[in-house]
């Protein structure tokens, strides 16, 4: 029986295939000893929810510097086929703040120095479950910035005595 109606089903076994969730199953045994049917015996279940699964998440680039963007790539999936609603949320887990939220994150100085780690969190949710996963990133060394160089005098002359100027590049 499928929640109350007979079936046609008449085999031990009932393909996932012809299952959904909260369908309530239940079936009837009549023994038979070739002469006579004996009382029958019955069992009942109800098919659960099956929570959604996440794949990955993983973080691109690897060992990122704090100028760049960051993508954090995943797949969710529900057996049971329902609408699965996801989110990210990005944290730098050094200082406790939210960064943002959505697959990229674009970092800057502010949000991120060298050493911090970097969380992205994806939740995925269906009608009656909520599932996480997480993933982290060290924020690498960035190299420094090309300095502003300028050699004086300019123009320069044969009798003059020239000086390289070196100023940090802004």
């Amino acid at each position: 029986y499928l929640n109350g109606s007979l079936t046609s089903h008449q085999t031990a076994t009932i393909a996932s295939s012809d299952t959904t969730k909260n369908d309530s199953w239940m079936v009837r045994v009549t023994p038979n000893d070739g002469y006579h049917d004996g009382p029958f015996a019955e069992a009942t279940v109800v098919v659960e929810n099956t929570a959604p699964v996440i794949s990955g998440p993983s973080i691109a680039p690897l060992s990122p510097s704090n100028s760049e963007l960051l993508t954090c790539s995943f797949s969710s999936s529900d057996v049971d086929g329902e609408t699965l609603t996801d989110t990210v949320t990005w944290t730098n887990m050094s200082s406790g703040a939210t960064l943002g939220t959505g697959a990229t994150l674009q970092l800057s100085p502010s949000l991120a120095v060298r050493g911090d780690v970097i969380e992205c969190l994806v939740e995925t949710a269906d009608a009656d479950t909520v599932v996480y996963a997480s993933v982290t990133e060290t924020i690498s060394n960035s190299p420094p910035d090309a300095p502003v160089v300028a050699i004086t005098p300019n123009p320069a002359y044969s009798a003059s005595t020239l000086e390289c100027l070196v100023s940090s590049a802004t």
